[in-house]
């Protein structure tokens, strides 16, 4: 699991459109990201398929996934359940461990 000490994107040179976290465990990396890009449609694209769309609006949980990140502040991993079909992809790169669940 990464922590505030990992460098994700590795060398950062010309990849400004690229964002790199992870999920599960595996690090993703999404090149020429576009900014309405949800996290739902990244995981549906990469053939997660166990976290649905639903009514698209957040509201029937459908699409609830959990986010985990590192508190540099207080030095421990946070956890907070995500509606994935509204999460924009883009901040997840400053958070550590996507996790959704399978079917």
């Amino acid at each position: 699991m990464p922590t505030g000490n990992d460098d994700a994107a590795g060398d950062t040179q010309g990849t400004r459109n690229h964002l790199v976290f992870f999920v599960n465990g595996a690090k993703q990396v999404v090149k020429d990201a576009q900014p309405q890009t949800t996290l739902l449609q990244h995981l549906r694209a990469a053939g997660l398929t166990g976290t649905k769309l639903g009514c698209g609006e957040g509201g029937c949980g459908a699409c609830t996934v959990m986010v985990s990140s590192f508190d540099s502040d207080k030095k421990q991993i946070k956890h907070a359940a995500v509606n994935a079909c509204l999460a924009p992809v883009g901040p997840l790169t400053t958070s550590g461990v996507v996790v959704f669940f399978r079917d």
